[in-house]
C-alpha cells in the first residue's frame, strides 16, 4: 500500500520545480551559455555527480509504502512504513536483513569495527571462563561497523541523506518566496514599505536564532505529544516539516537584504526608467525587468545556503531539538557518538562515517555553487 508523507510531497515538488526551471533556462541563451561553462569544468562535473548520487538515494528513500503481510484470517494486514531504498538496500547489502516485512539493522549484539569479523568487546565463555571476542552474525559485511545496539552504521548514514536533503530543500523552498517578495517590494517601492520591511527583518535578526528555534520546537513537540492514535512515522515526519518551516521563517532575512540592495540598483537603470515613463504598471516592470535579473542571485544564494542548512540540522540534532528519534539523521549519529569517544577502546567509526558523508555533500555543493556563480557572473566572461 503506497504511503505519501508530507516530506515526500515537498521533495517531489522541488524536483518538478527544478525540471521546470531547467526547461525555462534552456530557452535563454544566457543560461545555456552558463550551463556550457559549468559542465565543461571537470570539478563541476565531479561534484555534480556526487550531488546526483545523494539525490538518487534520497529519491528512492522518498517512495514509501506499507508491505502487505500474510494473515490467516484473510484480512489485509500491512507492515511498517518502508521505502524502495530499504528494499533495494536489503537485497544488495548483506550488513542488514529483512524479516516479516521489516528491515532489521540491529543484527549484532553490540559494537564492531568496520569490516570486522569479530565483535569489539570480549565475552566470557560460560564453560571455560575465558574472555574472548566472538564471531559476528554477519562477519566482514558491515562497511562502517556497528553501534552499541548492533545497528549497521553505513545503512543509518545512507538513510540520513534523505533527512539532510529534506531539511535543506524544504527550508530553501520556504526562504526563497519570502526573500523575493519582501526584498523586491522594499527595494522597488522604497519609502514606508521599505521601512516596515526593514523593521521586520532587523527585529527578526536581532533575536538569537537558536533560542527562537528551541522555543518553537518545544511548542511543536508539545502539540504532537497530545496527538493520540497518529502513526509514529507520520507524526515524526510532520515534526520535520515544522522544523523546516521554522528554519525558513527565521532564515529569509539575509537573502532579503541582498535582493533589496540589488533591486534598488536595478530600479535606477535606464530601461526601468523608460518603462516607467511609458506608463508601464509597476508589477509588470517587476516581473518583466526586475525578477529576471535577480534569478542568478537567488540561484547562487540558494545553492550556497543549502550546505549551511545541512550543517544546521546536524547541530540541532546534537543539542536534541532537531529531527525525532525515529528518523535517521547524521546529527543524531554524531550526538549518539559523543559518549563513545570517551570509552576504551574508542568508538571512532560513527563520527568518522558521519563526517565523511557530510563533508562530501557540503564540499560538492560549495564547489558546484562557486562554479555556477562564476558562470553566471557577466564580469568573468570573456
Amino acid at each position: 500500500m503506497p504511503v505519501f508523507l508530507n516530506s515526500d510531497i515537498f521533495f517531489f515538488a522541488f524536483i518538478i520545480l527544478m525540471v521546470g526551471f531547467a526547461v525555462w533556462a534552456s530557452r535563454k541563451e544566457y543560461y545555456r551559455d552558463a550551463g556550457r561553462r559549468v559542465f565543461t569544468n571537470p570539478w563541476a562535473i565531479a561534484c555534480f555527480s556526487v550531488i546526483v548520487l545523494y539525490a538518487g538515494i534520497a529519491f528512492l528513500d522518498s517512495i514509501h509504502f506499507k508491505p502487505e503481510l500474510e494473515n490467516e484470517n484473510g484480512k489485509e494486514v500491512y507492515g511498517d512504513v518502508q521505502s524502495v531504498f530499504d528494499v533495494m538496500f536489503a537485497k544488495g547489502y548483506s550488513g542488514i536483513e529483512r524479516k516479516d516485512g521489516k528491515v532489521v539493522i540491529s543484527v549484532e549484539k553490540s559494537y564492531s569495527k568496520p569490516l570486522a569479523k569479530l565483535s569489539l568487546d570480549k565475552e566470557q565463555n560460560k564453560q571455560t571462563g575465558e574472555w574472548a571476542r566472538t564471531s559476528l552474525n554477519k562477519p566482514g559485511t558491515h562497511l562502517l561497523g556497528t553501534d552499541k545496539a548492533g545497528s549497521d552504521i553505513f545503512y543509518k548514514l545512507c538513510k540520513g541523506i534523505r533527512t539532510a536533503l529534506i531539511v535543506g530543500l524544504v527550508t530553501t523552498m520556504i526562504v526563497i518566496p519570502f526573500a523575493i517578495f519582501f526584498g523586491v517590494m522594499a527595494g522597488y517601492f522604497g519609502g514606508w514599505v521599505d521601512d516596515v520591511i526593514q523593521f521586520i527583518y532587523i527585529t527578526l535578526g536581532s533575536i538569537p536564532s537558536i533560542l527562537l528555534i528551541s522555543a518553537m520546537m518545544i511548542i511543536v513537540h508539545a502539540k504532537f505529544s497530545k496527538a493520540a492514535g497518529m502513526d509514529v512515522y507520520l507524526k515524526d515526519d510532520k515534526i520535520v516539516i515544522y522544523l523546516c518551516a521554522i528554519l525558513g521563517l527565521i532564515g529569509w532575512s539575509g537573502l532579503c537584504r541582498l535582493l533589496r540592495a540589488e533591486t534598488i540598483k536595478l530600479r535606477e537603470l535606464d530601461y526601468v526608467q523608460a518603462a516607467k515613463a511609458l506608463g508601464e504598471n509597476n508589477f509588470v516592470i517587476i516581473f518583466k525587468h526586475i525578477l529576471p535579473n535577480l534569478i542568478h542571485i537567488v540561484l547562487i544564494s540558494s545553492i550556497l545556503r543549502f550546505s549551511g542548512l545541512v550543517m544546521v540540522e546536524a547541530i540541532l540534532a546534537y543539542i536534541k531539538i532537531g529531527v525525532p528519534s525515529t528518523i535517521q539523521s547524521w546529527g543524531r549519529i554524531v550526538d549518539g557518538a559523543r559518549s563513545q569517544l570517551a570509552r576504551d577502546p574508542v568508538i571512532w567509526w560513527p563520527v568518522t562515517g558521519a563526517f565523511i558523508f557530510m563533508f562530501l555533500l557540503v564540499l560538492s555543493i560549495n564547489i558546484f555553487g562557486d562554479v555556477v556563480r562564476d558562470a553566471l557572473d557577466p564580469k568573468l566572461r570573456t
